[in-house]
């Protein structure tokens, strides 16, 4: 993960030539000062670099992960997750910060989310991992938007359908109204969230 922060960094960079961005992704991948590296083990580390272009493997995620000799916990069951972290989640996703979210869905085992640990355990995710992570969660929370419009949508259609019928009361049609137009705004709000993560 810290590598592959550093590598996007690069990417999103302004360079005047093509080759000093090469000797950074080098420096960054090999792990070296590429300015000492023999010219011959140069061009060698640059054909190393094929893997780079490449899509990320995909795979399921595992329920247990050991980093650096101690385990962690991956959060698969979604009815678990909290508050603090579906918000978490949820920012992160919308800044593209895959370290963020990887954090909040892969934690310490013995530890609740955001319970003092250090979280540079992050770094030493792989990539191929992290994405598992990501992309089981952020499947699960696609889910549950649609399902939840679809909710949203079929409540207010009941709500229009007693209204019309007119048997409510002035300030049982007004909390109606507020309540209409709550939903509809919470759809508009979801599906936008929707759209976003979809992209991501």
């Amino acid at each position: 993960m810290k590598q592959f922060a550093k590598l996007k960094a690069i990417n999103e960079r302004e360079y005047d030539d093509d080759t000093d961005r090469l000797c950074d992704i080098l420096s960054v991948v090999y792990e070296c000062d590429i300015n000492q590296v023999p010219i011959t083990t140069y061009n060698a580390m640059v054909n190393g670099l094929g893997f780079m272009s490449d899509d990320v493997p995909t795979k399921r995620p595992h329920s247990k992960y050991k980093i650096n000799d101690v385990e962690y916990e991956f959060c698969s069951n979604v009815a678990d997750i909290t508050v603090a972290q579906y918000q978490d989640f949820q920012s992160f996703a919308l800044q593209d910060d895959i370290r963020g979210m990887v954090g909040c869905v892969l934690i310490p085992s013995g530890h609740r989310y955001s319970d003092g640990y250090d979280t540079e355990y992050l770094d030493s995710v792989d990539i191929v991992t992290a994405r598992a992570c990501i992309s089981f969660f952020v499947s699960c929370w696609t889910r549950f938007i649609e399902l939840f419009q679809r909710y949203s949508i079929k409540s207010m259609k009941q709500m229009e359908k007693t209204m019309k019928k007119g048997k409510l009361t002035e300030k049982q049609r007004k909390e109606m109204e507020r309540a209409l137009a709550f939903y509809r705004l919470l759809s508009a709000s979801v599906e936008k969230q929707t759209k976003q993560l979809q992209t991501r």
